[in-house]
């Protein structure tokens, strides 16, 4: 999962325009979406169950329905804590 903003990209970003704003954290959340999918496939290559996959540190091994192998990860699903 990455990390917050630090304090300080926070206080730069705010001092931005809001059009600057817009721009930079458009960037910063592609970026983080990136690594979150990279760090899923990072846990996921050893895992010997084809199904698995992860939610933040939560293997997960439901079956979602989701079309393809690589779960589509533009589309959001829910799990329920059991």
């Amino acid at each position: 999962m990455p990390l917050p903003l630090p304090d300080n990209v926070k206080v730069s970003l705010s001092e931005l325009t809001s059009a600057q704003q817009v721009v930079l954290r458009g960037y910063i959340a592609t970026l983080r979406e990136e690594i979150k999918a990279m760090e899923e496939k990072s846990k996921t290559a050893d895992d010997p169950d084809p199904h698995a996959h992860y939610h933040g540190h939560d293997k997960c091994t439901a079956d979602h329905g989701h079309d393809g192998p690589d779960h589509g990860h533009s589309e959001s699903h829910d799990h329920e804590k059991q």
